[in-house]
């Protein structure tokens, strides 16, 4: 027995498999829960890993390019005056507001300015908004607001709220601006005229004029012979009126009365404020040569012979006023826009680059929309023209009836009845009304 239970433990397996029986195949849980994998799997899986991670790589280079070609620049700010800020596709709009606005920017030479017009325009908005109230005193409160949205949407005062919802909706879609953009150009209107009234409120009662001579001519060698003749002898008013281009030169002689600084052309004014009385100035013009061909491509800018007549202390009426305020008003602009660009508090980020860009992004849109209101306008005309000509038609058909000449008296045209003829009465001229009702 004892060799029996030695053979059968010889003939089983040392681990306790029964003896002529293979082990089990079995999956190792060890190292933690990893499985052990055949070579053939694990070259699957690692593919599919790799080609997954440069799918995930490729779209990662795909959402970034979207991202900083396209989402960057529309939501970067390219004007920030204190704390209000322009992004880039909020100046766009505002670029193809002033175009459909204004047709100056609607031609070719126009066009070119658009860019820096409309950034100029945002940034003296939001000079005013934000610098009135601390630099001026001037503020705007809720219903001087209130009465300037109405007044540009064309919404009377008394309208309902639904009136003035129609209106608000019509005027952003005409303009294309949001509701926050269409609110601010309102409020900007209204500190604007603030600004104006202020100026021109604290403009003098009498101050420095100056009474000049102009004579203007299209070309500098024109200029040249004027100041020659002049200093040859020749009256300036004689000359003016045989050579200065201005309409009026012929009754005026070229003489201008009284004006300020700030009334007269920029062009000549420093010199009419300057220069000793009974002088005469060289040729002035706009600039160099360079900038002239920018201002006006044929070169055709004018120039100025200008002679101080007198400078003295005079009324100021109140065309002047105006005009003074609104020197006042921009030169206020030009120093506080200086003294904030210096400081921080304003920034822009508005290269020729980005100019370029807007340019090119609205110019298409630009270009569908001028077509459709020239398309517009042109129907509008046919049909004035043909209410025109169906009125002409209507008149031509059935033409007014002609006064009649009421008829002669009857006792005068009647033949006397002794003649032998039965008289018969003429018919009354105008109806006679029966008597007692009937």
């Amino acid at each position: 027995m004892a060799s029996q239970g030695k053979s059968g433990h010889a003939k089983g397996s040392g681990d306790g498999t029964p003896a002529g029986k293979k082990p089990a195949t079995r999956v190792s849980h060890s190292g933690g829960g990893r499985f052990n994998l055949d070579s053939e799997t694990t070259a699957r899986l690692l593919l599919f890993g790799a080609v997954a991670l440069v799918v995930a790589i490729a779209g990662g280079f795909l959402i970034f390019g979207y991202w900083y070609s396209v989402v960057r620049p529309r939501n970067r700010t390219v004007l920030q005056v204190a704390d209000q800020k322009v992004s880039y596709e909020a100046m766009k709009r505002r670029m193809s507001y002033e175009f459909l606005q204004n047709t100056a920017y609607q031609s070719q030479q126009g066009f070119q300015l658009l860019a820096p017009a409309a950034f100029q325009a945002e940034l003296n908005e939001l000079t005013e908004i934000t610098q009135a109230g601390p630099r001026l005193g001037v503020t705007l409160d809720q219903s001087e607001f209130d009465q300037k949205l109405h007044e540009k949407l064309a919404v009377p005062a008394t309208a309902d709220q639904r009136a003035f919802a129609d209106a608000f909706r019509t005027a952003l879609d005409k303009t294309g601006l949001t509701e926050s953009e269409f609110r601010t150009i309102a409020r900007a209107e209204a500190f604007d005229k603030k600004i104006l009234d202020k100026f021109k409120t604290d403009a003098p009662g009498t101050t420095l004029q100056s009474k000049v001579g102009v004579i203007t001519t299209q070309t500098e060698d024109e200029a040249k012979a004027a100041i020659q003749r002049i200093k040859a002898g020749e009256d300036f008013s004689a000359v003016a009126k045989d050579m200065s281009k201005e309409p009026d030169a012929a009754t005026t002689g070229g003489i201008k009365e009284y004006g300020p600084k700030g009334t007269l052309l920029t062009i000549y004014e420093d010199f009419a404020f300057s220069a000793d009385i009974g002088a005469i100035s060289e040729p002035l013009t706009t600039g160099d040569a360079a900038s002239r061909a920018g201002v006006n491509p044929a070169n055709t800018v004018p120039y100025y012979v200008v002679k101080v007549i007198d400078r003295s202390d005079q009324a100021v009426t109140d065309a002047q006023k105006s005009q003074i305020a609104g020197r006042n008003q921009r030169d206020w602009l030009k120093t506080t826009q200086d003294e904030m660009l210096g400081d921080g508090t304003y920034k822009k980020d508005w290269d020729d680059k980005s100019q370029l860009d807007a340019v090119t992004a609205i110019a298409p849109s630009l270009a569908a929309k001028l077509a459709a209101q020239a398309k517009k306008k042109q129907q509008d005309d046919q049909k004035a023209a043909d209410v025109r000509s169906t009125t002409v038609a209507q008149l031509t058909a059935s033409p007014p009836a002609a006064a009649t000449t009421p008829a002669p008296d009857a006792t005068s045209e009647a033949t006397p009845a002794s003649q032998g003829e039965s008289a018969s009465p003429a018919a009354p001229s105008q109806p006679v009304a029966p008597s007692n009702g009937q």
